[in-house]
């Protein structure tokens, strides 16, 4: 008996907003009971292409009276391209999202931007991401970001683990769901081409040195898996895991306090 094998060919178009795009970044829109127009940043390589449903979008806030809802961008400016928005409830949609190299919602804006982090994962080129939006949320293993090197997620809903973060991370700033103990980042990144981390805003989430809990701004630093410490900006405190008796004395006839963790 023969193997009978049937093709069939379709074609159409399917007009359904809610299925998801390739390439494509959702930001959902809210409005808020009182304000005016609203804005965030994106830096990106080439060009893009954004749109927008249920309302107007523009690169100044005065652009929205020409009633836009498509925008293409070539060739950044280094300061970045400012994208406005009315306030009202609606979606933007930004195409080829993965030429994104840098978002950035700034603390001046209070209108609420709702994206999911997860959909910029596996990006080759998006290496900033500063993000002051609560409505911003996701439950991030940021290891699938291959080239984030500055991390600010104050004030998001974002959930995430500090042992994840990327190799090129230079910089950080967590919400206040970030967990994870610095000792364990610091030996996942030994010997990947870094040797060292700012952390700012340590009083948000739980991140852990050890058994302790520092709450300043500084560095985390390794000489190697057995020697790592994390040395605060303001306040002359240092946290130790493996260092000799003599190392924390120097330290110690330096003015620092210092925190052995065993």
């Amino acid at each position: 008996m023969s193997n009978n094998c049937f093709l069939y060919q379709y074609s159409g178009v399917i007009n359904d907003d809610t299925l998801p795009k390739v390439n494509v970044l959702n930001i959902n829109i809210a409005k808020l009971d009182s304000g005016n127009a609203r804005y965030f940043y994106i830096y990106f390589e080439g060009s893009i292409n954004i749109k927008s449903y249920g309302g107007y979008i523009a690169t100044s806030v005065e652009g929205l009276e020409e009633h836009k809802t498509e925008i293409e961008m070539y060739n950044p400016t280094i300061s970045g391209n400012r994208i406005c928005f009315e306030n009202k409830d609606y979606k933007i949609e930004i195409k080829s999202k993965y030429r994104l190299t840098r978002i950035e919602v700034p603390s001046s804006n209070i209108s609420p931007i709702s994206f999911d982090i997860k959909d910029l994962e596996k990006s080759l080129v998006l290496n900033s991401l500063v993000l002051h939006d609560a409505y911003i949320h996701g439950n991030i293993d940021f290891s699938k970001f291959v080239a984030l090197a500055t991390i600010d997620i104050r004030n998001t809903s974002v959930v995430c683990n500090i042992e994840t973060l990327p190799i090129p991370i230079a910089e950080f700033v967590p919400s206040s769901q970030t967990s994870g103990d610095l000792i364990k980042l610091a030996k996942r990144l030994v010997g990947q081409g870094t040797s060292g981390v700012v952390f700012k805003n340590l009083n948000q989430g739980s991140i852990k040195f050890g058994n302790y809990t520092p709450t300043s701004n500084g560095r985390l630093n390794w000489e190697s898996a057995s020697k790592i410490n994390y040395s605060t900006l303001y306040t002359n405190t240092i946290y130790s895991y493996g260092y000799s008796d003599e190392e924390i004395a120097a330290w110690e006839s330096d003015g620092k306090t210092v925190y052995v963790v065993e």
